[in-house]
């Protein structure tokens, strides 16, 4: 059955606040898990572009409207694209030297089926968690990609030519 109102996925990252921080603001760890080509000013109304390109128009860019490094970032979505704004807010405790993220995007209309991006952003965290745990250690499974997909980090793209030729006609 389809899922509606809010999303919420919550981890523990065994990684400092600042660490995660790191890895959610900084271009080039955002290129490794969720960023085609991150484009961040990190300040009030700033843009944090994720690169997801299509035409002229960036489906990943969001509008930040709050900023507490190594605690909090709440992403305004859809602010530049004409789509019904919605929030997602990162939050990061610390506890024993880790960190508790809580993931969250809300304001959905009531009656949206939210199930696929429920799913989408658990990967995403997941990715996440890993990069801030293992580093540069760390690379993101690389699916064969259809002609113009967009919504992949940087290197998911560049291992395209990695993946054996039957595997990328498929796609």
């Amino acid at each position: 059955s389809p899922m509606r109102g809010h999303i919420q996925h919550e981890t523990q990252i065994d990684a400092s606040p600042q660490r995660v921080w790191d890895v959610l603001t900084n271009p080039d760890e955002l290129n490794r898990w969720i960023a085609t080509q991150a484009n961040i000013h990190l300040e009030k109304d700033g843009v944090y572009g994720l690169g997801w390109t299509s035409g002229d128009t960036d489906y990943g860019a969001s509008k930040i409207l709050v900023v507490v490094p190594g605690e909090k970032l709440v992403l305004e979505i859809g602010a530049f694209t004409g789509q019904s704004p919605t929030m997602v807010t990162w939050e990061m405790k610390e506890n024993n030297g880790k960190t508790w993220l809580t993931f969250t995007h809300s304001g959905f209309d009531a009656d949206q089926d939210v199930s696929e991006l429920h799913s989408g952003w658990l990967n995403f965290v997941n990715w996440m968690r890993s990069v801030s745990e293992y580093g540069a250690s760390w690379v993101a499974p690389v699916p064969a990609l259809s002609e113009g997909a967009i919504g992949y980090p940087a290197t998911v793209f560049s291992g395209q030519n990695q993946l054996a030729p039957e595997l990328r006609e498929k796609a």
